[in-house]
């Protein structure tokens, strides 16, 4: 018997396509299209293949596929890129585009995958135009089987062979008092099936559930991955339990089942049953409220806290003082900066006052940073500059009330403007001080 019947509705295998050289099929794959002897389990993965063929032509863009939501199968488009081929029948080239799918069917017996429509384009060559096509597979019947020893088992077999369950809860230690919560999470994460067939994780929750506890679950958290084309799923399953009165709460042992098809077993993990005593607050042979409170000498000691206020108040005042030391300190930095004499320069140029111009000139130009250009040897540079600090001089010898305080303002602005757009200029020495000075004396012996 073959592991897998193929019940077509048109014939075995066959197109259904609305033009002559375009087909479009929905076949087995792989082992599933292989005699192994037996039909796929229920709950196995079943690896499927839209299959694409044109006729002398080549395909243009990815397809896209609309899969149809059938109740009982789970259908599931690999994240892998298309597989391209060709082949020829009576003369014709037949270029292949094969798309990878997966299949899970959730009870034995005989189920029909409706037809999956296409959209796909097509070309007759690399430069032609791409032509739309929406064709529809034919209808697939798949016949599968349940493992032996699962048939008592409710509900969508968990088929795998890689599967890892673990279960953490975290509760104060018997008896508990209303007030009192516990938190619980459940992980599960499997190989070769989809996280949307995962079962639900988690103790079995009594029937009816007892006044003494509250139940607030978390939604539940599903991840599919698929590198390479291989399935990875995880499901993680938490919630809290919140104790309300007194009462005794039992949560049966519960286990999760999964058949191994490498090992052809049906494995389990079980978790044991837990059991919470919840007491009336006030009351308990055992452990009374009066019981329960802490013994004063396990009260936290105020000390540390003190000490530790006590050290950040000293960190706090040292720190204060020292940010003020530091605030006057850039303050007396910026006051005596290049910057702040120049504006004292301009001040007193302002006030046209020769006395406070020559001080102001004289305390700007002794600042490391001021332009070269205005050192007392490099003056003659600049004639306009030094024809005015000639008639500045000449007003604070004879005690002249008025200089040419707007040139010598505007000539200092514009040299350090120069200084400013030519930073090398500050700390390159002349290319040659000696004939500079030289050349100076030869023109003023000349004059």
């Amino acid at each position: 018997m073959r592991c897998i019947t193929l019940t077509l509705l048109l014939a075995v295998c066959g197109p259904l396509a609305a033009q002559d050289d375009v087909r479009v099929r929905l076949v087995p794959r792989g082992a599933a299209a292989e005699d192994s002897g037996r039909p796929p389990w229920s709950g196995e993965r079943i690896p499927l293949e839209v299959r694409l063929e044109v006729a002398d032509g080549i395909f243009r863009g990815r397809p896209a596929l609309d899969l149809p939501d059938t109740a009982g199968t789970t259908l599931y488009r690999l994240d892998a890129p298309p597989v391209l081929g060709s082949s020829t029948e009576a003369g014709v080239t037949w270029t292949t585009q094969s798309i990878e799918l997966a299949a899970w069917i959730h009870a034995a017996g005989r189920t029909t995958i409706p037809p999956i429509r296409v959209r796909f384009a097509t070309a007759a060559s690399t430069i032609g135009d791409p032509s739309p096509r929406v064709l529809e597979t034919a209808p697939l019947t798949l016949e599968t089987a349940r493992p032996p020893g699962t048939e008592t088992l409710d509900g969508v077999l968990l088929v795998s062979s890689d599967v890892s369950v673990e279960l953490d809860w975290t509760a104060p230690t018997n008896p508990l008092v209303p007030g009192d919560a516990l938190r619980w999470s459940a992980r599960l994460d499997a190989s070769d099936v989809p996280a949307i067939l995962l079962p639900r994780l988690g103790p079995t929750l009594p029937d009816p559930l007892p006044t003494a506890v509250a139940i607030h679950p978390d939604p539940p958290e599903l991840t599919t991955r698929a590198p390479r084309g291989a399935l990875e799923a995880s499901r993680t399953d938490a919630g809290t339990l919140v104790c309300e009165g007194p009462g005794r709460v039992e949560f049966p042992g519960w286990a999760v089942h999964w058949w191994d098809p490498d090992a052809a077993t049906l494995r389990s993990k079980e978790f044991e049953a837990i059991v919470l005593n919840v007491e009336a607050a006030g009351s308990g042979a055992e452990q009374t409220a009066d019981s329960r409170q802490p013994d004063p000498d396990d009260h936290p000691s105020l000390w540390p806290w003190l000490l530790g206020a006590l050290v950040l108040a000293v960190v706090l005042f040292v720190g204060r003082h020292r940010l003020t030391a530091a605030r006057r300190e850039f303050r007396r930095v910026r006051a005596e900066g290049e910057p702040s004499r120049f504006r004292d320069l301009r001040r007193a140029c302002r006030s046209s006052d020769p006395r406070a111009i020559d001080r102001a000139l004289q305390h700007w130009r002794a600042h490391p940073a001021a332009p070269r250009g205005i050192a007392a040897d490099r003056i003659w540079e600049r004639p306009r500059l030094e024809a005015a600090l000639r008639h500045l001089g000449e007003a604070v010898c004879s005690a002249s009330p008025r200089c040419d305080a707007r040139t010598v303002l505007a000539e200092c602005t514009a040299l350090r403007r120069e200084t400013a757009s030519h930073p090398a200029s500050r700390s390159l020495p002349p290319l040659n001080p000696g004939s500079t000075s030289t050349g100076r004396s030869s023109s003023n012996s000349q004059g």
